[in-house]
């Protein structure tokens, strides 16, 4: 699944990837390098996770249907190799390290982990279940990214489960002047259903803002946008969540909304 990807990283090409795929130019990326610690890596996977199981929901039950506010909650301790989170206070999900490769020859940085579900949790009236993904994030130089593939099941009360596919691919970068503090960040979720033998598709394009704790709490806001054949905006999925890290461990409590 992923480790086509991993095996670009470590021939030093592995930015290409989510930088290409999202149409972003080298010249556009500004100073400073993005290298996020640990702890901003299990926040944004597990919160981009989040906005694609929302997006799914959406999708299947439709927009408006579904349209309001969920709460969720992200607990990463310092240390412990892993990550919680929930949405809605059901849909649970833990994050693992399962590796980190730095490459001198090459100037490059991989850090991987893996997203599954502890229970089967419900969204509205989409109960989701069986989640498992990887979640790749890369640097080199000044770039930054990440890339996930994910599979999961959904389905609503007494319908047969079905089986999704999801993709996620982000390019990062510093907001200039702002000390290292702001990290923004552009790309897409791609999803995919398959029912009866064929599938039904969609493409969520995507802004992401990590801002840092200084004299204030840190914040994460992640706004994706479905896009119709038209190219335009059709259904909207918005994470926002506030944190202050206590000894390196980072508490994260938000809420995701969607709207059309």
């Amino acid at each position: 699944m992923i480790e086509k990807i991993v095996s670009k990283i470590k021939i030093g090409t592995a930015l290409l990837v989510p930088v290409m795929a999202i149409g972003v130019k080298a010249q556009e990326i500004p100073e400073p390098k993005v290298d996020l610690l640990p702890q901003e890596e299990y926040l944004l996977s597990l919160s981009e996770t989040m906005v694609g199981i929302a997006a799914a929901a959406a999708m299947d039950a439709g927009c408006q249907q579904i349209s309001g506010v969920y709460p969720f909650n992200i607990s990463v301790v310092q240390g412990d190799n892993k990550a919680r989170g929930h949405i809605n206070y059901q849909v649970n999900l833990e994050a693992t390290q399962t590796e980190r490769i730095v490459s001198e020859e090459f100037g490059t940085k991989q850090n991987k982990y893996k997203i599954n579900s502890s229970n089967n949790g419900m969204l509205y009236s989409q109960i989701f279940s069986d989640f498992n993904s990887e979640f790749l994030f890369a640097y080199r130089d000044k770039w930054g990214g990440y890339y996930s593939e994910a599979k999961f099941k959904q389905h609503a009360f007494s319908e047969t489960p079905l089986t999704w596919h999801l993709r996620i691919i982000d390019t990062l970068f510093i907001e200039p002047e702002s000390h290292g503090r702001i990290i923004k960040g552009a790309g897409q979720q791609n999803l995919e259903k398959l029912v009866e033998g064929s599938s039904v598709k969609s493409k969520w394009l995507e802004r992401i803002q990590l801002t840092r704790p200084a004299f204030e709490d840190g914040s994460l806001s992640i706004t994706a946008g479905m896009i119709d054949n038209k190219g335009e905006t059709v259904c909207q999925v918005s994470l926002q969540g506030k944190y202050n890290p206590v000894f390196g461990n980072y508490i994260v409590r938000g809420l995701v909304s969607i709207h059309e």
